[in-house]
């Protein structure tokens, strides 16, 4: 299990795919009153996708573990989910070479 936190804001990465009844692969936010999913969370088709780590920098999410797909975009064992106004989520692939 992974957790990083934020001001009013917890998140939190591992083996699980609900979080407080809610739809969450691999990976949540807990904003104080209720659970939601960050996108449509990480995926590994050929494995147990998990959550190994969470970092936050600013309104930024870097998030590390076993998982080839993340936010619904190909991704190489880590990406980023980046903050918007309105506290809208927004995937950017990390691609490692």
């Amino acid at each position: 299990m992974a957790i990083a936190t934020q001001t009013g804001s917890l998140y939190a990465g591992g083996h699980f795919t609900t979080a407080g009844g809610v739809s969450a692969n691999y990976i949540a936010k807990w904003n104080g009153s209720s659970w939601s999913a960050l996108g449509s969370g990480v995926s590994y088709p050929n494995g147990f996708p998990e959550v190994y780590a969470l970092v936050l920098n600013g309104n930024e999410l870097f998030v590390g573990g076993l998982f080839d797909m993340a936010g619904g975009k190909p991704s190489n064992l880590i990406g980023l989910w980046h903050t918007l106004p309105g506290d809208m989520q927004v995937y950017l692939p990390l691609l490692i070479r």
